[in-house]
């Protein structure tokens, strides 16, 4: 069964195209939480392979929202490298996501 989580955050920090500290990690936040509220992220890639597909279609200005906010899809990724054990994944895309 499938399931669909809204969060709603008072005040969201920046636009997609900022990547200081205070706007991905307001992201993130919103991102875990409606991951936690969802499904359980650990159960259902225990064992896996992981592949996140963001929707990257072609270069389009952000404020046209015809791809997925680069936040996001670091958020994502950050939750699964957090419930992958280590060891199954490839560490430079760990440090890659740090920054």
């Amino acid at each position: 069964m499938s399931r669909v989580a809204v969060c709603h955050a008072k005040r969201l920090v920046g636009l997609p195209q900022d990547f200081g500290r205070a706007s991905l990690d307001s992201v993130t936040e919103l991102v875990r939480k409606a991951v936690n509220a969802s499904c359980d992220l650990k159960k259902l890639v225990a064992g896996k392979k992981v592949l996140i597909k963001p929707n990257l279609v072609r270069p389009i200005p952000n404020k046209l929202s015809t791809i997925t906010d680069p936040r996001v899809i670091r958020a994502v990724a950050l939750l699964a490298i957090e419930r992958i054990p280590p060891g199954t994944y490839d560490p430079p895309l760990t440090r890659a996501m740090e920054g």
